[in-house]
């Protein structure tokens, strides 16, 4: 029946390619139908690699995939970041034979937390990512608990984890596992009390008493340690001492390297930085890494600058309806020099067809981030741009500063584009194409 199953696949996969309709996970989907053991059987590469967690999931998957394609691999990939089962075996199935060969050097999925269970045992992989467990969408993983557990019994023996030393939720994954953990030493911008309104992990898992924070980066991300028993956070080992705009100094054992970064927001600095350990634990040379990275930069998907002449415009991805990824962003934006005006298309996209009430998170995020002098003026819109409107003047937001409207697409009256410095256009996943349409309005008027 696998191959069956297999043959089935790989012809719809090929009529799908052949009109311009293979930009999807059907073919893995009709694979496991058929065979629900499918992920079991399909031939593998030799090195296998897994990547999870609440945020940066797509981003590090496909910063690595660059870094692999670039030193001359063949990687099969869910690059497109459908996480689910479908999505692996659609990944893996582009890149085998007919006959059930591997046609690739190494295999990198992404994949959704809650299924680790379903994923991790039917492939094995030799390294699995874990890049932090924050609070979710309460449509999607919700409480960081829950979601650990999931991914604790998908943990195969077998597998080497990958750990952020930070992250005093996730680093206690996978205790019977060998763990490798990654880190950013204490910055000059960390505090020793928590800025966020969200904190998940304010009490030790040992011993219940309040933890103590060495130093809190954001959130519950940061040094820990417990006053009343042994629990703390593990020490990094490999571990950037240093970031400034276009660098970051790693400590490895005795050794320190200089690695460029691809950008200076501090998720996507651990986004590289556990690239850079699963690439050194599987040999990779580190001038070879560095050369690698210098070719990168984020996917235009997540992250678009663009220059109309003197005014900066940037889209830049923020997660809808996930409290901890929205606030990252808003601190990011908040924190840049320059008179600026802020676009939020961070809305449920799917409101639109299947309204939710659960509008929660929007007092879990750090809208208060942006009540900053250089943030001149900013522009809410979609079907939920009043309950956007409340909320940042609870934040303490002047009004005359906030203007919403429900069209996205007339966004652009609102945005004065004079003495200013850059526009950010944060917003959901689904809107993307607004995101550049409004980019392209902005071009128009500034003629």
């Amino acid at each position: 029946m696998f191959y069956l199953s297999l043959i089935a696949a790989k012809t719809f996969y090929l009529m799908q390619r052949i009109i311009g309709q293979a930009n999807n996970d059907k073919s893995g989907l009709g694979a496991l139908k058929l065979y629900s053991k499918f992920l079991y059987k399909i031939a593998k590469p030799k090195h296998i690699i897994a990547i999870t967690g609440t945020n940066g999931k797509t981003t590090t998957a496909n910063l690595l995939v660059d870094i692999l394609e670039d030193q001359g691999f063949k990687v099969a990939c869910n690059r497109g970041g459908s996480n689910y089962q479908a999505g692996v075996a659609t990944a893996i199935l582009k890149a085998t034979s007919l006959f059930n060969k591997t046609q690739a050097d190494y295999l990198v999925v992404e994949y959704d937390e809650i299924s680790s269970s379903l994923i991790l045992p039917a492939i094995k992989p030799d390294y699995l990512i874990v890049l932090n467990l924050t609070r979710d969408s309460m449509r999607r993983n919700a409480h960081p608990d829950f979601v650990f557990n999931r991914i604790n019994r998908g943990i195969i023996k077998e597998t080497t984890l990958i750990l952020n030393a930070n992250d005093p939720i996730s680093s206690r994954l996978g205790q019977s596992n060998k763990r490798i953990y990654f880190g950013i030493d204490q910055l000059p911008t960390d505090t020793k009390e928590n800025r966020s309104i969200i904190n998940d992990m304010p009490i030790c898992p040992l011993c219940h008493h309040l933890l103590k924070y060495d130093f809190v980066r954001y959130h519950h991300i940061g040094k820990v340690h417990c006053p009343k028993c042994t629990f703390k956070t593990p020490d990094a080992d490999y571990l950037v001492t240093k970031i400034d705009d276009t660098s970051m100094t790693i400590k490895q054992g005795k050794a320190t390297y200089q690695h460029p970064i691809v950008s200076d927001s501090i998720f996507n600095v651990y986004n590289l930085l556990s690239v850079i350990t699963v690439l050194s634990e599987l040999g990779f040379k580190s001038q070879k890494i560095i050369k690698s990275i210098k070719n990168l930069k984020i996917t235009e998907i997540r992250l678009k600058s663009e220059k109309i002449g003197n005014l900066e415009v940037i889209a830049h991805m923020a997660k809808g309806q996930n409290s901890i990824a929205t606030s990252r962003v808003f601190d990011y934006v908040s924190s840049l020099p320059g008179n600026k005006e802020i676009v939020l298309m961070i809305e449920d996209y799917y409101d639109r067809i299947d309204s939710s009430e659960t509008i929660a998170w929007l007092y879990d995020a750090d809208f208060e981030f942006l009540k900053q002098d250089n943030i001149k003026r900013i522009v809410v819109n979609g079907v939920r741009h009043q309950d956007l409107l409340l909320r940042l003047l609870i934040a303490g937001i002047p009004q005359e500063k906030i203007f919403g409207v429900t069209d996205e697409l007339e966004t652009i009256k609102y945005l004065e584009l004079k003495n200013t410095e850059q526009v950010y256009i944060l917003y959901e996943i689904p809107f993307i194409h607004h995101a550049n349409q409004i980019i392209n309005q902005i071009k128009e008027v500034l003629k």
